[in-house]
């Protein structure tokens, strides 16, 4: 089977980009990795990632197959990402980041606050319905002993008087 050379450009020129693009997809997850200290998530994100770039490549661009050229080049696209790019995409990234976080730094002091309050406050909360629960089952226990002591003077259990 003979794939023409004009399909074959395409092919390789296809899985250049996509292998630069998965650069880009690695340098995103790495600044969220590092931020989130989540390092197994974002690897195994970036493989399935991969994968799914390499089968659609394959499926679309290569007519139902991978050839070994279109996984080269894609290894190639990546490396040149890599290469060439990574260090400028991975300082503007960690700004963009820094930025966010300083806009979010005022709610997460007030979430930390507010927890901080609740739980000075509130843990406790729990012994309080318990003492509660156990003084209404004292009140309800001395109050069926004072009904079997005066019932005991003058019913018995059948209700007739003694």
């Amino acid at each position: 089977m003979e794939i023409d050379v004009s399909r074959q450009l395409l092919q390789i020129g296809v899985s250049w980009l996509t292998g630069f693009a998965s650069g880009l997809v690695y340098d995103v997850f790495r600044v969220l990795r590092r931020r989130l200290k989540a390092s197994s998530l974002f690897d195994g994100l970036f493989c399935l990632a991969v994968l799914l770039a390499l089968f659609t490549l394959g499926m679309s661009a290569g007519g139902g197959s991978l050839h070994i050229f279109m996984a080269a080049f894609f290894c190639l696209g990546f490396a040149s990402y890599m290469l060439l790019l990574s260090d400028v995409v991975l300082m503007f990234l960690n700004k963009i980041v820094q930025l966010i976080a300083a806009i979010f730094a005022p709610v997460v002091k007030f979430k930390e606050k507010i927890s901080f309050i609740v739980k000075k406050h509130f843990s406790k909360a729990g012994n309080w319905f318990k003492m509660r629960a156990q003084k209404k089952r004292k009140g309800k226990e001395k109050a069926v002993e004072e009904d079997t002591l005066h019932s005991g003077d003058s019913f018995d259990g059948a209700g007739r008087i003694r």
